[in-house]
């Protein structure tokens, strides 16, 4: 052998090498494959999937059977696809993501489109679109969209992270590695954790939480919003044409757009309705807000008209959003409501169009306008007053 031969076959020697650790890497987490993105387990048992389902959606849709789903944010995460399968027909998954603003949902209901025959989509008009809504603070899209695009060659690389290298190294079966047992009813259901439970039961449930931050800025809020509603403190936008233009625009990219492209799909959009606090805050302070939210609710009511695989549903003007001891807070409604709107879809209740949306808006801002938000402030502030620390 010469010595200008040695560097080269050491070079050639070196990246073989390190081609086949890389073929081994690659292979190993084929095989474990914690979320499931290739293939079923087959080191561990079944039915163990990620709370984290902005990664774990891409392994449902890739190995699991349905032809339905239901894709919210955690305002829908406690609606039971069984029930929905036999309430709307079909068999329904709930893949809803926490937080999940209408980009994030895009990838993923793009997605199953693509990979599947669905029948029905249960989707969630969670109000994001009044600020435009595309990133979250703990997960950027970066962090999860290469799950949801053509190309499946690039999916491993989910599992180039400290957390799943850790793990395929001791082939951990542990919780944070694997997932816990769920099944695709509602996987990430959080109505019968007692932290949240608690929550529940009216206006002292709301005020006596201890450390709960998420509550006092609400309560805080709340107080605030009140008081500026009370001097005749309005928020008022010179852009508001364009705001609203904006907020049309954002559902039409990250939502419409699917359903014009899948016509034989129905698309069953819901309002989810949330306490009425939230809108007496817009209609009494926020006027900008509330003339986005309403703007929305016409057009896409309107919008259904044309379009017969849509359908629009608001529940604003119902009684039950009246009553605090069915909300944890100024959004979130107890599980018995979950249940409840699957029913009202199936008998069309609620169902608007542009025949009855004027009729519609016309009582939820009449019922916005009237709700006592000044004294549900002073009652918060009475309370925030007799506690010890405030918030910073």
């Amino acid at each position: 052998m010469s010595l200008a031969s040695s560097p080269k076959q050491a070079i050639a020697t070196f990246m073989s090498t390190l081609a086949i650790l890389w073929l081994c890497l690659f292979c190993a987490l084929y095989v474990y494959d914690p979320l499931q993105i290739f293939h079923k387990p087959w080191l561990r048992q079944d039915g163990l999937l990620h709370e984290n389902f902005r990664l774990q959606a891409a392994g449902v849709i890739n190995n699991y059977e349905f032809d339905s789903l239901i894709i919210g944010t955690s305002l829908l995460e406690n609606t039971s696809a069984k029930h929905a399968s036999e309430t709307l027909g079909g068999n329904f998954v709930n893949l809803s993501i926490a937080g999940g603003n209408y980009l994030e949902r895009s990838l993923l209901l793009n997605y199953a489109l693509q990979k599947k025959t669905i029948a029905q989509v249960v989707y969630s008009l969670d109000y994001s679109f009044i600020n435009l809504t595309t990133t979250h603070p703990r997960y950027e899209s970066s962090m999860f969209d290469f799950l949801y695009d053509e190309s499946r060659l690039n999916d491993i690389t989910a599992y180039f992270n400290d957390r799943f290298l850790r793990c395929l190294l001791v082939l951990s079966q542990s919780r944070e590695c694997v997932g816990r047992k769920k099944t695709l009813d509602r996987p990430n259901a959080w109505f019968n954790k007692p932290r949240h439970q608690a929550r529940y039961g009216g206006l002292d449930q709301w005020l006596n939480t201890g450390n709960d931050l998420q509550l006092q800025r609400m309560q805080r809020e709340i107080k605030n919003t009140a008081e500026r509603a009370a001097e005749g403190l309005i928020t008022t936008d010179p852009n508001l044409t364009q705001r609203i233009t904006a907020a049309s625009d954002y559902i039409d990219q990250y939502l419409i757009s699917h359903a014009r492209q899948h016509p034989d799909t129905r698309f069953i959009l819901v309002f989810p309705p949330h306490f009425r606090v939230r809108y007496a805050m817009w209609a009494q302070a926020d006027r900008d807000k509330a003339a986005i939210y309403m703007a929305m609710v016409r057009s896409l009511a309107k919008l259904s008209d044309a379009m017969p695989n849509v359908e629009v549903y608001g529940w604003d003007t119902r009684a039950f959003v009246d009553d605090i001891s069915k909300y944890k807070d100024t959004s979130h409604f107890h599980v018995s409501i979950n249940r409840w709107m699957i029913d009202a879809v199936a008998r069309r209740k609620g169902l608007l169009t542009a025949r009855n949306v004027t009729a519609y808006l016309n009582a939820f801002e009449e019922k916005a306008l009237a709700f006592d938000l000044v004294g549900l402030g002073r009652a918060i502030d009475v309370h925030l007053s007799s506690q010890p620390k405030s918030l910073p």
